[in-house]
């Protein structure tokens, strides 16, 4: 039995059973090893719900996650009575190095090369830049994702390209389409040049038809004076030099013959040949009339794609968005993930939001055109390298020091927060949103924490993002979303933030599950995968209007501003309701006993947790 020690999250590396000092007793035993992850201090877990360690080797290099049934999760009195998850495998190929993880890994050096291959593609509305460096040294990026201001719209300029049809001389086709008829003379294709003079061929084709007549016109003479037909002929070609010489030489019938022979049958296949030049000749022809047809069809739908795509801003945005018109204060979603190393699943609806945002989807485009997305996707560069789960390099919880971060114990923070309070000071920028991204070990499904304020309108309003987010994220739980002021959250970005902010910004913790989700019906859970769930799929599946397709969180977060700003303006001014794609039970809502100032710092010794049930926000509009 092998014990590691680890908090919460692992990566272990384990090389050939062989080379360990475990002794053998056949060649070709199966090892089976109970491995011993300790010191858990959470009662529940989704260890207890299915969740399994993921496995890969060298030649399985594929993620995968364990067979549930051989994990254990349980209070161990041997460890301070603390939690125990053990799980047992069996290594069955000696040349493999194994390697275990408790979610699907997500690097800095793999984040790294992410955004080098994303700056590679110079995208004028992707702008990278280094905001700041961690204790090691290590870069905190930024990421800026907008329309340039001097940018027209990125479609004219593909409209006004024209398109490119094949240069085929067309010499043959009258003004009105019809085909000229050249007759049977002139059988070469219009687009071909003669060379000046004949060719080679055409001389030697010349020379064996004169051949081939005189030898028949002497043939006529020989046999009129009963000459036998073993005699011989003499021909000459008078339509070359060369043949002058040969007047006086003598040519066998056989030969003659065989000539006549290969003469008919040359003949007959440059008849064919003719005919078949004759059909392409035509062929082509046609296909030039349908390639202009072509072109002119393509610029048709060219020009009704660029009208579609300019009523879709006016019926999306222009008919219901005062507040994304052209000439008012530049609106700006500011993201943040990864502050925690180990919730590696932060990073892949990082990089779904990302990856949506620099795409040519319709609803990417028009986002683009309106707002400004900052997006500063690890925050802890220093804890995701050294494979920390909730620290940084120094041992802090960068998520607890938001009020008053230090420049040099916590710099990717201080540097973050300087930024946004930049931003709000700004009075040509209004920051609307500050979503920062977690993962949850306890809970399934993705959820939202909000906050409480003490404007009842503000409180009703912050609750539209997460209801158009459930509408369009089947594994987004609105029941699991709540909204409180708990004072061991007071250092957090969602609580700093939230009263910082005027009322005007809405600052959110996004929780995604680490294990699966939950479709709203049903009980059976749905592990998430790397390549399905989290990061947002292929930019094909992007445009399915099928509800149990879009179950990409990533991508569904940067879909839902567009909804939220089509029907804000509206929700500001009249109470009306949200449609549900599915029944969602209200979620719970902590709220103070005792009304004060409108902040969301916590009052002193006197504040403590407290919650009351309250009913849901979102029922009044």
């Amino acid at each position: 039995m092998w014990i590691f020690e680890v908090s919460e999250w692992f990566r272990l590396l384990e090389q050939e059973p062989s080379k360990t000092k475990l002794k053998r007793s056949t060649p070709k035993i199966i090892w089976r090893v109970i491995f011993n992850i300790v010191n858990f201090s959470k009662t529940k877990s989704l260890y207890r719900d299915g969740m399994a360690p993921m496995v890969k080797s060298t030649s399985r290099p594929k993620w995968q996650r364990l067979p549930p049934k051989n994990v254990y999760y349980y209070r161990c009195p041997d460890h301070r009575k603390n939690y125990v998850m053990s799980f047992a495998f069996c290594f069955d190929r000696e040349e493999d190095i194994y390697q275990f993880a408790y979610c699907y890994p997500y690097t800095y050096t793999r984040f790294q090369h992410y955004l080098d291959g994303l700056q590679k593609r110079n995208m004028d509305y992707f702008f990278r830049e280094q905001l700041g460096q961690s204790v090691q040294q290590r870069q905190l990026d930024l990421l800026t994702i907008t329309s340039p201001e001097d940018k027209s719209d990125l479609e004219n300029s593909v409209m006004q390209k024209k398109i490119k049809i094949p240069k085929l001389s067309l010499n043959h086709i009258e003004e009105d389409g019809e085909v000229k008829d050249y007759g049977e003379e002139d059988l070469q294709l219009r687009h071909l040049k003669r060379p000046e003079g004949r060719k080679p061929s055409e001389v030697a084709h010349k020379s064996i038809e004169a051949v081939v007549a005189r030898l028949e016109k002497q043939n006529g003479l020989s046999l009129g004076h009963g000459t036998c037909p073993e005699e011989v002929f003499v021909e000459a070609s008078p339509g070359t030099e060369d043949m002058d010489s040969l007047e006086d030489a003598v040519v066998p019938r056989a030969l003659y013959e065989e000539l006549l022979r290969n003469y008919q049958q040359q003949q007959e296949e440059m008849r064919h040949l003719q005919q078949e030049l004759e059909r392409t000749r035509r062929q082509l022809v046609q296909q030039a009339k349908k390639l202009k047809e072509y072109g002119a069809l393509v610029s048709e739908m060219k020009e009704l794609r660029d009208l579609n795509r300019r009523l879709q801003d006016v019926l999306l945005l222009r008919l219901g968005s005062d507040n994304l018109r052209e000439g008012a204060e530049k609106k700006v979603v500011f993201i943040t993930g990864r502050v925690h190393p180990g919730e590696t699943p932060s990073s892949f609806v990082c990089q779904g939001i990302i990856d949506f945002l620099i795409s040519q989807h319709p609803i990417a485009h028009v986002l683009r055109e309106h707002l400004v997305f900052k997006i500063a996707p690890m925050l802890n560069p220093d804890g995701v390298y050294l494979g920390n789960y909730r620290c940084s390099l120094m041992g802090f919880d960068l998520n607890r020091h938001w009020l008053d971060p230090s420049p040099w114990a916590h710099p990717t923070l201080h540097g973050v927060k300087q930024l946004i309070i930049q931003m709000y000071n700004d009075p040509k920028t209004s920051l609307e949103f500050y979503i920062d991204i977690h993962a949850h070990s306890t809970m399934m499904n993705g959820f939202m924490y909000g906050n409480i304020f003490e404007d009842e309108e503000r409180f009703q309003r912050q609750a539209i993002f997460p209801k158009l987010l459930c509408q369009n994220a089947e594994d987004f739980s609105y029941s699991s979303t709540s909204f409180n002021r708990d004072a061991v959250k007071a250092g957090t970005g969602r609580r700093f933030l939230g009263g910082l902010l005027d009322h005007t910004s809405y600052c959110y913790t996004l929780e995604v599950s680490f294990y699966s989700y939950i479709i709203g019906g049903t009980t059976a859970a749905v592990p998430y995968t790397e390549e399905a769930c989290i990061l947002g799929g292929s930019p094909q599946a992007w445009a399915s209007p099928h509800p149990a397709e879009n179950m990409k969180l990533g991508r569904n977060v940067a879909r839902t501003f567009l909804d939220y700003y089509r029907l804000n303006p509206l929700v500001e001014k009249v109470a009306i309701p949200v449609p549900r794609l599915r029944k969602e039970k209200p979620p719970p809502y902590k709220y103070p006993f005792l009304r004060g100032p409108a902040s969301n710092h916590p009052n002193g010794k006197g504040d403590k947790k407290s919650s009351v049930s309250h009913r849901d926000p979102s029922n009044s509009f």
